[in-house]
């Protein structure tokens, strides 16, 4: 999971997904179509995963949906704090260690 987390920081980096996913998409298409959009592909990969992770007992038992939204909306708002930060090495080096923090948290590993 950590590892998906820094592959989408280091998308986000680039100035055209940057401004297309984080700042022109939700601003176009309106945060109803732009939610819809994102559950319907993001949403659901990250359901599933958790999904997998359920299944073989390294995931704690919570709810799966919740648990969903909720990392999604800690990956966008990521996203945010890096792109906005003066020292972006030093912003995803302490986004990876709180990740890695919440992940062992929900984990039984």
């Amino acid at each position: 999971m950590s590892c998906a987390v820094e592959a989408w920081l280091d998308a986000c980096e680039t100035p055209e997904v940057r401004r297309i996913v984080l700042i022109d998409g939700p601003a176009v298409l309106g945060w109803e179509r732009w939610r819809a959009i994102c559950q319907a592909h993001m949403l659901g990969m990250i359901e599933a995963v958790l999904a997998q992770a359920a299944e073989h007992g390294t995931l704690l038992p919570l709810p799966i949906k919740p648990l969903a939204h909720l990392l999604l909306a800690a990956a966008d708002e990521a996203a945010l704090y890096l792109n906005a930060s003066t020292d972006p090495d030093t912003a995803c080096t302490e986004i990876m260690q709180i990740v890695d923090a919440l992940i062992r948290g929900l984990t039984r590993v």
